[in-house]
């Protein structure tokens, strides 16, 4: 399944286990009943990879609507290896053909509606392999 940033699958790195386990509940029929939590350890601003880091909603906005919407199949991100932003509460709705730049919305957290969602999404086959090389940990659910 394409990511919020790419036309293909992609890591979603998050920093706070309550929400990557919210995430799994709230996208079983996706994942029918196979999760896991895979564990990493690195630092964001590690000098092997190229992130990029979105400054506000609107410019966030628009770099989700450019990768995934019909009409654009373009990524403007500036030739890095991940994304550091906002999760996509709506991915499907943005790549209809009548979604607009406005219509990415934000992901709120499920214990802290106030918080939005962030995550690093890994969008380069380099950023894939580093993180291959990262794994410390995985944590496997068999009933959700």
């Amino acid at each position: 399944m394409p990511s919020d940033f790419s036309n293909f699958a992609a890591f979603y790195l998050n920093d706070d286990y309550r929400d990557c386990y919210q995430r799994l509940l709230a996208r079983n029929s996706v994942f029918r009943g196979c999760h896991a939590i895979v564990i990493f350890q690195f630092e964001r601003d590690d000098a092997e990879i190229k992130s990029y880091a979105l400054e506000n909603e609107k410019e966030w906005q628009q770099l989700v609507f450019s990768c995934l919407n019909e009409n654009q199949k373009k990524s403007t991100t500036r030739k890095s290896d991940c994304v550091y932003g906002y999760q996509c509460s709506n991915p499907e709705n943005v790549r209809v053909k009548s979604s607009t730049m406005e219509t990415p919305k934000i992901r709120k957290t499920e214990y802290d509606e106030n918080k939005a969602a962030n995550q690093l999404a890994s969008i380069t086959a380099t950023m894939d392999a580093f993180l291959h090389k990262k794994v410390v940990g995985c944590v496997w659910f068999q009933c959700v």
